[in-house]
């Protein structure tokens, strides 16, 4: 009980200055499974355990004593007792806390509890060494829209209501209350949260809703692209889009570029029914998209033989309302 635990504590700390000078009675107090770890399990000095450094301890840990049993009016430096010599316990610093145990325990803690461990860590990144964050990056910390737990290393993002409707649901940003984004924006960018979308995010979502056949989708996604294309065609993420079936021809079917004309070769080109013509919102955003048409390898010229078969096939047609020497 824990009632007779505290009362272990109590006559151990009442006679702490005997205690010390007796070898034999200190190594029978470390033998002894008296302590309580945070997830309640009883253990001894002798086992490899350690007494926190910090205040918002995690409630599922089996390595760190629970020192709010301590928290007695006559137990009073017995947690200084129990970190000097010859007890010795050491102390777990929050660096190693989040190193060694953060992320099993975290991940597997209730919500609420999950809160007060994110507002704990947020208030005390500045002080956290590279290895301990590059841990928080792959942990999954944020709740987000999707009522799933997700690491920052999963594109998630600051709400935004923009790119929601242009990312739908492949855009996941962070539920975390209004205060602590109001305190905390810079360490949760740290973290990895992200404020606009990376080029490998861009790819992925492409990706994604080409695999799905979402043409309206493709045509938001393109357009938010095209618009930010000086920012982003540099990225070697946005490279794989030229094998991509991700352009939309007239039809809103979706082709490689290469296999699309612009339509600017629509009238070179108009008798010809099998002809894959980029979809004409598309196309005036190319046009204003410098480098966009080579980019994407979409025809801006028609093959010879497709002009002499589209004349021909307007000459059996007997198009007498067409001047072919503007057109060719």
């Amino acid at each position: 009980k824990s009632e007779d635990i505290i009362k272990i504590y109590k006559i151990i700390n009442t006679h702490r200055d005997n205690i010390k000078r007796d070898i034999g009675t200190i190594d029978i107090i470390k033998k002894l499974k008296i302590f309580k770890t945070t997830s309640g399990k009883l253990v001894s000095l002798d086992d490899k355990v350690f007494l926190p450094s910090f205040e918002e301890i995690p409630s599922k840990s089996d390595i760190i004593i629970d020192d709010s049993y301590f928290n007695k009016s006559d137990l009073i430096g017995f947690k200084d007792l129990l970190k000097s010599y010859p007890f010795s316990v050491s102390i777990y610093s929050y660096d190693e806390f989040i190193k060694n145990s953060f992320r099993e325990i975290y991940e597997n803690e209730n919500d609420y509890k999950k809160k007060q461990l994110l507002k704990y860590l947020l208030e005390h990144y500045s002080g956290l060494s590279s290895d301990a964050r590059d841990v928080l990056r792959v942990t999954r910390l944020f709740l987000c829209n999707d009522e799933k737990y997700h690491s920052s290393t999963e594109n998630i993002f600051f709400k935004n209501d923009l790119l929601e409707d242009i990312f739908g649901n492949l855009y996941n940003y962070v539920n975390i209350d209004k205060d602590i984004l109001n305190r905390h924006s810079d360490e949760l960018g740290l973290l990895g949260i992200l404020k606009e979308p990376t080029a490998k995010f861009i790819a992925q979502t492409l990706s994604t809703v080409c695999n799905r056949k979402d043409a309206k989708s493709v045509l938001k996604i393109l357009t938010y692209l095209l618009n930010n294309f000086d920012k982003f065609k540099g990225h070697e993420d946005i490279q794989t889009l030229k094998d991509l079936n991700c352009i939309p021809n007239q039809n809103l079917n979706l082709r490689k570029g290469s296999e699309v004309y612009s339509l600017f070769l629509k009238q070179e080109l108009d008798e010809l029914g099998d002809i894959n013509f980029i979809h004409s919102e598309l196309h005036n955003l190319i046009v204003k998209a410098a480098g966009a048409f080579d980019f994407f390898e979409i025809n801006t010229s028609a093959p010879v033989e497709l002009i002499v078969k589209n004349l021909l096939t307007s000459v059996e047609k007997n198009r007498k309302d067409k001047n072919y020497s503007i057109i060719y």
